[in-house]
């Protein structure tokens, strides 16, 4: 089954699927589909992000019993990096980890189970993860696409991925006036505000020294002033907070706004996303960590998120939802690998699983 899985994996990593090629993000659905030719499915698109659902019957309560899922999107990549490679134990390739591996080991899963198995299961199958998610797998939920419990394939080393943190995005704006570079005295620097603006939120949020379960800020977009000799009358970063469950972000909000230096700073949100929380006591959790066990001979782990996943959507809608996929490393990097045989053995603990 692994050259199945890796063949597959080939296919979709050969298709440089970005958000800047709409056409690319529907060629490869339309690779997946080829995989199972009788299988019912239905098509979504919303902004020219299409997504797919793929499922053995439709639930008459409206409600599927597992959906797995999984992201064909990815980040733009060398032209190399879209012809994958095996070294030893690495398939290499952009999207190898994140995640076309675990889509293709997903899909044959399904393959696998659905004559043997007597409830309704879907795979869900979307393009826009890395932008966020909301035109695929929250726009399905919209259309009526719901389970009890969503398995989302994103690398894990195969720990069950029960928490993940809160994405809150926010802009700071500063103002100032313009006057001549060289009569700096007639004018506000809106930078040198901003500057302030910054240190003040650095002090908030100091970046760990090592890897830690905290709320973190990561200064990430800076703009201002666009010709030299002129004093600029606006100014703005972006921040990219990570917040932990303990961390609500109404009162992050709150507190960078009692921090600003400048009472005219403005504040902009751009995104806030919950964090990801599922019961490791959940009866098909239980079930999930013991199929971990039978495949490797090892206690399943439970890992933590730094990063968002799909799984938030669903969690959202009142859905137990995790992450749980193969050994990876180097996502969204020039060098990006799969482990294979914990993709196999991914593959494995999925059968086994849905067989329960």
């Amino acid at each position: 089954m692994i050259d199945d899985i890796l063949t597959l994996s080939r296919q979709l990593i050969s298709v440089p699927s970005t958000k800047e090629s709409p056409e690319k993000l529907k060629e490869v659905l339309d690779i997946t589909l080829k995989q199972i030719p009788d299988i019912d499915y239905s098509r979504f698109e919303k902004e020219n992000n299409p997504s797919l659902l793929m499922y053995n019957f439709w639930p008459k309560d409206g409600r599927f019993k597992i959906i797995l899922n999984a992201h064909l999107d990815v980040v733009p990549g060398q032209p190399e990096q879209f012809t994958a490679k095996i070294e030893k134990d690495k398939l290499i390739g952009r999207g190898a980890v994140d995640m076309k591996a675990a889509a293709a080991a997903e899909i044959l899963a399904f393959k696998n189970v659905i004559k043997k198995i007597d409830y309704p299961l879907a795979v869900q199958l979307v393009t826009d993860e890395e932008i966020g998610g909301h035109l695929g797998t929250k726009y399905q939920i919209s259309q009526g696409v719901l389970t009890d419990f969503y398995l989302c394939g994103e690398f894990s080393d195969l720990g069950l991925g029960c928490d993940t943190k809160g994405v809150l995005w926010l802009k700071i704006i500063t103002h100032g006036t313009r006057a001549h570079g060289a009569f700096l005295w007639n004018g506000i620097n809106a930078i040198t505000k901003l500057t302030d603006e910054i240190n003040s939120v650095k002090k908030l949020f100091p970046v760990p020294k090592h890897e830690a379960w905290k709320t973190t800020c990561n200064i990430s977009v800076i703009t201002g002033g666009n010709t030299i000799n002129q004093v600029p009358d606006l100014a703005s970063v972006t921040l990219d907070i990570r917040h932990i469950s303990a961390d609500l972000s109404k009162d992050l909000i709150s507190k960078i706004k009692d921090h600003f230096v400048y009472p005219d700073t403005e504040l902009e949100i751009i995104e806030d996303e919950p964090v990801n929380h599922a019961d490791r006591n959940h009866p098909l959790v239980k079930k999930l960590a013991a199929s971990v066990k039978s495949v490797t001979g090892k206690k399943a782990g439970f890992v933590k998120f730094h990063g968002a996943s799909d799984a938030r959507h669903y969690s959202e809608a009142g859905t137990t939802a995790l992450d749980i996929g193969p050994l990876g490393e180097g996502l969204h990097s020039d060098y990006e690998w799969v482990s294979i045989s914990s993709l196999e053995n991914f593959y494995q603990i999925l059968v086994t699983f849905l067989l329960k």
